[in-house]
């Protein structure tokens, strides 16, 4: 792949992603409390208006996630506030309330949020006090459930499963929970990653983690098994990189889970092979850290945002991305592991249990 468009944002990026349709791009920049709104045309990126004043909110913004169909993007902040915006009109869609305070010392305040698979509701996750979150957003009805320490989630494509990270020092030991409308039911899968993660996502088959301490690695495991893949060191983490959040979160499957994109600290983005890990392909994307990437969910592109301030748009003519449905995965993973016992849907083994 090749770099084809290349956008000055003028600050580390922290997050971008592609909308359902991929017309839309939403790039998080790490120093401001603004989230820039582009568009594709083709191979290239139109600004849907002014950096930094596309859409605002009051506070910093920690991370986002996009609507499983429409151009609505969910935001979370450092502090309080979820709100959801509509992109294509630049307009407030709905704020959802008060989250839980983050930590102040902390400089990111939510592991994750995301839109449920029919898109009724809006999930987040506090890093500071393991509190998960959902929300009926055209209702602003909200459960709450404790998973205890905070850590990465994601959501399977399915939308019932959840993979839940408590991060250690030297390692990340993942549960599974399956929502339910009274809060999440665990279950007797244990994943043990070796090395503290900053994301973990599903693909078609697969669920993979990145993170690293002394060294940027990425861990994938079978879904629904959940036997382990494959682990790959990427190279050293950079210790001159000036960067909020430390190691890279910068991790994206292909539509149909034969490759697996990872960053390096040199600014290349690197393509692994999802069954092996063997490297296939690499292309300078930045000129340091490589923070956060994204794929296009029909076309042979893939978005990356660096340390260095700025996004780039990589595009491989030859290539074709083909979606892989995975229909009955969740159901799989019921059959196979077992629920922990207990009365109460919230009782697991990383669950604190408030009086």
């Amino acid at each position: 792949m090749r770099v084809v468009t290349d956008v000055e944002i003028g600050s580390p990026v922290r997050c971008v992603r592609f909308d359902a349709s991929g017309r839309y791009l939403a790039v998080l920049p790490a120093s401001t409390n603004n989230v820039a709104v582009f568009e594709l045309d083709g191979t290239m990126l139109r600004p849907r208006g002014c950096l930094p004043t596309a859409i605002s909110v009051d506070v910093p913004i920690a991370t986002l996630a996009f609507h499983p169909r429409d151009p609505i993007v969910a935001l979370a902040s450092q502090d309080r506030l979820l709100g959801l915006w509509d992109v294509a009109r630049a307009t407030a869609v709905a704020a959802l309330g008060e989250l839980q305070q983050a930590h102040p010392a902390r400089e990111r305040g939510y592991w994750g949020v995301s839109f449920s698979a029919d898109g009724k509701f809006v999930e987040s996750h506090s890093m500071e006090r393991g509190l998960g979150e959902r929300f009926d957003w055209s209702t602003g009805q909200r459960t709450s459930t404790r998973f205890g320490p905070g850590g990465p989630i994601a959501l399977h494509s399915e939308g019932r499963i959840l993979a839940v990270c408590s991060v250690a020092e030297m390692a990340t030991t993942t549960w599974f929970a399956e929502w339910l409308a009274s809060g999440v039911r665990w279950y007797s899968a244990e994943l043990v990653c070796w090395f503290p993660a900053t994301r973990v996502v599903f693909g078609p088959g697969a669920v993979a983690f990145i993170g690293g301490s002394g060294a940027t690695a990425v861990q994938v495991h079978d879904f629904p098994s959940c036997d382990v893949r494959f682990v790959v060191d990427l190279d050293p983490n950079p210790g001159d990189v000036e960067f909020p959040w430390g190691v890279s979160e910068a991790l994206a499957f292909t539509p149909g889970g034969e490759r697996i994109f990872a960053p390096s600290a040199s600014g290349e983005v690197l393509a692994l092979d999802a069954s092996t890990g063997a490297r296939l392909a690499a292309w300078q994307a930045h000129a340091s850290l490589v923070t956060t990437l994204d794929v296009h969910p029909h076309a042979p592109l893939v978005v990356s945002g660096g340390a260095d301030g700025a996004v780039a748009l990589a595009h491989e003519p030859g290539l074709a991305w083909t979606r892989r449905a995975t229909p009955g995965e969740q159901d799989a993973f019921i059959a196979r592991f077992a629920p922990l016992p207990g009365d109460e849907p919230n009782r697991g083994p990383c669950t604190v249990i408030e009086p």
